[in-house]
């Protein structure tokens, strides 16, 4: 069946669901499984189910992404339902929260609009399944209750007014509530179109994460800017929008997507500057693009059958191309016309390869024979005969005096370029060979024999080493760039590292699900790239980390190719696209610290400086560009905290060791506090500088003067004491506890006030910048602002694990919270409301802290990572600016963007 155009447009994807999540409204499950099984049947098989081992729950995929791509009537049915479709999908996402909060009705977050457009929804029974009939029912009954509780209150207050006064009075009170009511009515519809433009804005960004997930990185930046267009057209804030926007900002990867293939395209490669590269496909074409905007820039016809395999001259002026049609072409770069057709083989040719001189062309062809070629006039020089099967693949020596051949004989071959005389063939002991590889200097040839690697000398043709490891057939075999080490891929799943000196395996990398097919070094050789028939491609560094995944759908991917910086891939895919990923991508500010997990992070006071602290028994001082500046060694435990003085000139820590100590800035410990009975958790410099206050786990908190004598202790909590602060005047001291609660003193040590309502231990307490106000973070997932006289003001939710730290901005105005949850949430603290999230850390988060000028976040997580956050960079409008200016050219030159997509960014970011 014949693909509808509108099918290569779409990037739909399946994904995989439990069986009862497929249960209508109204339905059953039984009704629902056989219905599943019918489909999933012979003579259908439009599904595929399985059993999750872990939840031993069965699940349902299609069985096809092709059903998704090109069925018309399914096509026209995700068309005329898109809309419905994307808020279906924050009704699912927001039941499963609802129902993961034990149906808290704080998470019953479908209200005005968002909720009338749900309820429409719901009366069709084919959208929602039961849990999400169930939500949406809650929702409602919320909204019922809560409007008659307002019209309860508004018929009190008539009743109260009629009481008071006389009636013309109150008849005149009656039609002023009327007049305000209808105002009120109004505002209200306004505000119902701009939630319902939220609610539009959040199904859309919602669906751009789900894309970003799948590696759709380019169509999930279109879905976030469409999000966040919303959001600033309408002048409206909507933290999960800015969430999505900030994680596919900073998780995209994909460059460009060239498209123009009316097939398979099974090679690629980029030319010697790195500006072009050209693609090879069943489409019998060979296409060069632009590397910089991915435009096409010529399509080479002529071959009559697939073309298999593309190669650039040296120089990078001319083009090689091998087909299934028996013929090798080259073509001029400059222009894109054809300059020779090299005929003479009576079969396929699998391969060519450019001489390093660029002077001569070798190809290799199912007819068992390797040519060689005068690239200048396309004149045939040599015909080398020997293999008895096959020739897969053909290179030359990089010296440019020998070639080597691999056959489907069992054999490769070594032979002399310049009388086409063979010099050696290395026998196989079981399989044929499919690729030979050289060392970078010439001097060693190593190719792939079942499950061994065999390593040659090339100048005797003896066997220095036979690699074993592998447990099934070895796939592909390549040399780093500086010659010492080997890297091979298996269909026993994994790729392995090889010393070449010794023959001794180094490193194995065992993530992949399925053969691995090949595996290439980067030019700087520090990272490996491996794909395989899992659809996946993989990045990794040398030591077995895996750094990168990029998933292929449906499709996979046949060849993949690093750009000569290192920076870029470029794959090539049987969906007919070719892709460019940048390894890097936009990156926030990152460096890694310490040996151990990092416990706290603290600026100096001029912003200029980094201190932290850490499990490994050490603090550091770091420049901003995360270079180590001096590390303080003399704690026999962990370093729980660190704080330096107001004037930036000396440095406190604390340890698991009972003892806290100062130090100057060179490293020299000044003094050692001795006194707690535990664990000393936290410490901090009073505003003058002059004493030094300590938490511990012990239960008590401690003043000190700079010589280390213990001025007041401070008895009364039950449990551990986790935080202690100074207020902003220095007279007066907040602690957080295990047990649930934060105090109050002065510096006398009497309790002045106790704040008694989260429900779980504290871990941090912080005064505001004005010292009117504390705000404490728990375990309990919740941040709180408190009055000094104990009253609760506020309560900050939104954190899925213990808030770990809360602190202000200098400038008081904002409230950031880090959580165990890998987050961490910036609020407003004038209205109360969460303004952002913060995503990118890969482990919990354990400190956060403002730059004195209120611009930078530093954070730090237990993997030892500190990310600095630019916050300004943050806003909506930078991001829109990086969202567009990275999509600018996929959407210029993509062919398979709508007419409105094109001119999605005009006017946004920076024109290029």
């Amino acid at each position: 069946m014949k693909a509808p155009s509108r099918a290569r447009k779409r990037r739909d994807t399946r994904r995989r669901v439990w069986l009862d999540e497929l249960v209508p409204a109204n339905g059953d499950l039984a009704s629902t499984k056989q219905l599943v099984q019918r489909l999933a049947g012979e003579g259908a098989r439009l599904v595929v189910t399985s059993t999750d081992g872990s939840t031993n729950r069965q699940e349902v995929e299609v069985a096809h992404e092709a059903l998704i791509r090109y069925w018309p009537r399914l096509l026209k049915w995700l068309d005329e339902n898109r809309i419905n479709l994307q808020l279906r999908e924050t009704i699912r996402q927001a039941a499963l929260d609802w129902e993961k909060q034990r149906k808290d009705e704080n998470y019953l977050v479908h209200r005005g609009a968002r909720l009338e457009d749900a309820q429409v929804l719901a009366k069709n029974t084919s959208f929602l399944n039961q849990s999400e009939s169930y939500y949406v029912t809650a929702c409602k009954e919320l909204r019922d209750r809560h409007k008659n509780e307002k019209e309860a209150r508004r018929r009190r207050e008539i009743r109260t007014a009629w009481g008071v006064a006389g009636g013309a009075v109150v008849a005149f009170i009656v039609s002023l509530g009327f007049w305000i009511e209808a105002l009120y009515e109004k505002e209200k519809a306004q505000k119902s179109q701009v939630e319902a433009l939220k609610s539009q804005a959040e199904a859309l960004s919602r669906y751009s994460l789900s894309l970003l997930d799948d590696n759709q990185d380019l169509d999930a930046l279109v879905k976030a800017i469409k999000a966040a267009n919303i959001l600033k057209q309408e002048n409206a804030s909507q933290p999960f929008v800015m969430e999505a926007l900030q994680k596919v900002v900073y998780g995209v990867r994909e460059l460009n997507i060239l498209t123009g293939h009316q097939e398979k395209v099974k090679s690629v490669i980029f030319s010697p500057n790195a500006q072009t590269l050209a693609s090879a496909s069943d489409d019998n074409t060979v296409k060069l693009w632009n590397v910089k905007d991915g435009k096409k820039l010529y399509t080479f016809q002529g071959h009559e059958k697939a073309v298999t395999s593309v190669v650039f001259s040296p120089d990078g002026q001319t083009l090689a191309s091998a087909s299934d049609d028996n013929t090798v072409k080259l073509w001029n770069v400059k222009d894109g016309k054809e300059l020779h057709t090299f005929q003479g083989h009576k079969k396929a040719v699998t391969s060519v390869a450019f001489s390093p001189d660029g002077q001569t062309l070798a190809s290799a062809s199912d007819d068992n024979t390797v040519k060689l070629w005068n690239a200048k006039n396309g004149k045939k020089l040599h015909t080398l005969i020997g293999h008895e099967k096959a020739v897969t693949s053909v290179v030359f020596s990089p010296d440019g005096q020998t070639l080597a051949s691999a056959s489907d004989d069992n054999t490769a071959r070594l032979w002399d370029v310049q009388d086409g005389k063979e010099m050696h063939t290395f026998k196989g002991n079981q399989r044929k060979f499919n690729i030979a590889v050289f060392s970078p200097d010439s001097k060693t040839l190593a190719f792939a024999d079942d499950t061994t690697v065999k390593v040659w000398d090339v100048k005797n043709g003896n066997e220095l080493h036979t690699l074993i490891g592998h447990e099934k057939a070895v796939t592909s075999v390549v040399f780093s760039p500086d010659g010492q080490t080997l890297a091979t891929a298996s269909d026993d799943n994994t790729a392995r590292l090889w010393n070449v000196k010794d023959g001794k395996q180094r490193e194995t990398f065992t993530k992949h699900q399925d053969n691995v097919k090949s595996v290439i070094f980067s030019p700087d050789g520090k990272t490996l790239v491996s794909t395989s028939d899992d659809k996946t491609v993989k990045l990794w560094d040398l030591n077995g980390k895996e750094l990168l995944t990029f998933k292929g759908g449906e499709f996979g991917f046949n060849s993949v190719v690093f750009s000569h910086n290192s920076q870029t891939l470029a794959t090539a895919s049987d969906d007919k696209t070719v892709k460019l990923w940048d390894l890097k991508g936009k990156e926030l500010l990152t460096f890694k610290a310490h040996e151990k997990k990092l416990i706290s992070v603290v600026f100096s006071p001029d912003g200029e400086t980094l201190a932290t602290a850490s499990d490994d028994n050490t603090a550091k001082l770091w420049d901003l560009k995360g270079n180590e500046r001096q590390t303080f060694t003399g704690h026999n435990g962990r370093v729980t905290s660190i704080v330096f003085s107001p004037d930036g000139k000396t440095l406190a820590t604390a340890s698991n060791d009972k003892t806290a100590k100062l130090w100057d800035l060179n490293g020299n410990k000044r003094q050692t506090f001795t006194g707690h009975n535990g664990r000393v958790t936290s410490i901090v410099f009073s505003p003058d500088g002059q004493t030094l206050a300590t938490a511990s786990d012990d239960k008590t908190a401690k003043l000190w003067d700079l010589k280390g004598n213990e001025r007041q202790t401070f008895t009364g909590h039950n449990g551990r004491v986790t935080s202690i602060v100074f207020s902003p005047d220095g007279q007066t001291l907040a602690t957080a506890s295990d047990d649930k609660t934060a105090k109050l003193w002065d510096l006398n040590g009497n309790e002045l006030q106790t704040f008694t309502a989260h429900k779980k231990k504290l871990t941090s307490a912080v005064f505001s910048p004005d010292g009117k106000t504390l705000a404490t973070a728990s375990d309990d997932t919740t941040a709180k602002l408190w009055a000094l006289n104990g009253n609760e003001l506020y309560t900050f939710e939104g954190h899925h694990n213990v808030v770990i730290d809360v602190v202000f901005s200098p400038d008081g105005k904002t409230l950031a919270t880090a959580s165990y949850d890998r987050t961490i949430k910036l609020w407003d603290v004038k209205d109360r409301k969460e303004g952002q999230t913060l995503t990118g850390h890969k482990s919990s988060l354990a400190s956060v802290v403002f730059s004195p000028d209120s611009k930078t976040l530093a954070s730090a997580s237990y993997n030892n990572t500190i990310i600095l956050w630019d916050l300004d960079q943050l806003a909506l409008d930078p991001l829109l600016n990086s969202a567009c200016n990275w999509a600018r050219n996929y959407l210029a030159y993509n062919h398979d963007i709508s007419k409105d997509d094109k001119y999605l960014c005009d006017r946004i970011g920076t024109t290029q």
